[in-house]
């Protein structure tokens, strides 16, 4: 790295920084990952209810004894893994 070049470039820069004049100006200017978080907040209650009713899936669908153990299998990763995140 040539910190002299990096010195000059920084020397070079405009000084003129724009600087909102009030707060709820910063608050508008939330990140993306800010809003992300708030849909999977309002997501959260509909993918409890969700995983729920999945449970009861083979009983309504009247699957067989031995399909039970491969579904509930899967089920229960699906369940680990949406309870990580």
């Amino acid at each position: 790295m040539n910190f002299d070049q990096l010195k000059e470039q920084w020397n070079k820069e405009d000084g003129n920084v724009n600087i909102p004049d009030n707060i709820e100006q910063l608050k508008e200017s939330k990140h993306p990952i800010e809003k992300i978080q708030k849909s999977m907040k309002k997501e959260f209650p509909m993918q409890i209810l969700a995983i729920i009713l999945i449970g009861f899936f083979p009983q309504i669908m009247k699957f067989t004894v031995s399909q039970y153990v491969i579904y509930y299998t899967s089920y229960a990763m699906l369940v680990v893994i949406s309870s990580y995140y």
